[in-house]
């Protein structure tokens, strides 16, 4: 899906609601699975049964800035300090990454491969 939105101008607030929406995601799923883990913790190999094998979960925050510094991080906390100063950024991008994989209705040997991957990209911004 490639949803495009031109000439707009967006409130740092509406970014900062976006980020907030996607910490939550992620908390979501690690939440997930730690529990997961913990279920299936001193249970012999061959015996556990998992919902959410191997989770993962990664949010990296990209700013490029008009002098052509593009600093990324997945630190949250630094993506909304670094808003302080919009009339400095170029553009911003969000990325939420959750993998994990869950076992086969109908086989128990192959698992599934499960992925979500989000990305919010602001570009030329005319922040407000």
């Amino acid at each position: 899906m490639n949803n495009k939105v031109v000439n707009k101008q967006i409130p740092l607030e509406t970014i900062v609601k976006v980020a907030n929406n996607l910490e939550n995601y992620k908390e979501k799923y690690d939440r997930k699975f730690e529990l997961e883990q913990n279920k299936n913790k001193n249970i012999p190999y061959g015996e556990k049964q998992w919902e959410y094998e191997n989770g993962n979960t990664t949010i990296n925050y990209t700013i490029e800035f008009k002098n052509g510094k593009n600093i990324k991080e997945s630190d949250y906390n630094w993506f909304v300090g670094n808003l302080n100063q919009p009339s400095t950024i170029k553009s911003i991008s969000i990325d939420l990454y959750v993998s994990f994989y869950t076992k086969s209705p109908n086989n128990n040997i192959n698992d599934i491969y499960n992925k979500v991957n989000v990305s919010y990209i602001l570009e030329n911004l005319m922040l407000l």
